[in-house]
């Protein structure tokens, strides 16, 4: 394994010969990014998306300056949808260690999964991939209902099962239930919904080939509403949400 590149910050700006707009520059101890106290995590996470591109991808935050915010502003620009990376992370509390370990493993999953090619990722698939990570997050007070292929007609889903018979995959639709206060009965706070077209296989005859590629994407509503509801269970959410990712292929 090679070396990690150890990425410093700092306030001073970079040496003349790189600019006057610099955000980062190189020297022999590794990268160092160049802070200007206008907006530090939107810089770190431009200079990141730099350093990706460079090919570098094993990396080590190191040196005053690190926290959750930063740290999370340089993964947002680093990590990209191909290939791997490993980051060694500055030292911070348990707490704070606790926070960016859940705000990774969540944008991670939201990342990956929009990501993920339509052959790798179909309707049944998808709900399944909801329901575990939100059980990784609050198995005991996540309850779920999987409704799908016929079963949507018989329940009268008659939009999503007209639609989604098009396809040999059969339309889901993924009813998720957090309830935290033990009470059956009690009042739902919020609904989130998110759209999960896992390949849209009706604009595959009136949509250019190149525009079908980033079609993939069109199941980003399912895993964002998905995401976002274990992010707030992570950061404390005491109220019953329901979310309900509709996903057909």
């Amino acid at each position: 394994m090679t070396e990690a590149m150890k990425i410093t910050l700092s306030t001073q700006p970079a040496d003349a010969r790189w600019g006057d707009k610099a955000t980062y520059s190189i020297n022999n101890d590794g990268i160092t990014l160049h802070l200007n106290g206008k907006d530090d995590s939107g810089l770190i996470q431009r200079a990141a998306r730099k350093i990706d591109g460079l090919g570098i991808k094993h990396v080590q935050l190191t040196g005053a300056g690190w926290d959750v915010e930063r740290s999370w502003a340089f993964w947002q620009g680093y990590k990209g949808p191909k290939g791997s990376r490993k980051v060694e992370w500055p030292d911070l509390d348990d707490e704070k260690q606790k926070e960016l370990d859940n705000r990774l493993a969540i944008i991670d999953w939201v990342r990956d999964t929009i990501n993920a090619p339509a052959e790798e990722l179909g309707p049944e698939q998808l709900a399944q991939r909801a329901v575990d990570l939100l059980c990784s997050v609050a198995c005991d007070h996540v309850s779920y209902r999987i409704t799908k292929g016929e079963d949507l007609r018989e329940q009268n889903y008659m939009g999503l099962h007209t639609v989604g018979r098009g396809s040999d995959r059969a339309p889901v639709l993924l009813a998720l239930d957090y309830n935290p206060t033990g009470d059956k009965d009690a009042p739902v706070y919020a609904c989130l919904v998110g759209k999960g077209i896992t390949f849209d296989s009706g604009g595959y005859s009136i949509k250019q080939s190149a525009f079908m590629d980033s079609m993939k994407s069109d199941m980003g509503g399912a895993a964002t509403v998905t995401g976002a509801l274990a992010f707030a269970i992570t950061r404390g959410l005491n109220k019953r949400v329901k979310a309900v990712p509709v996903l057909r292929g």
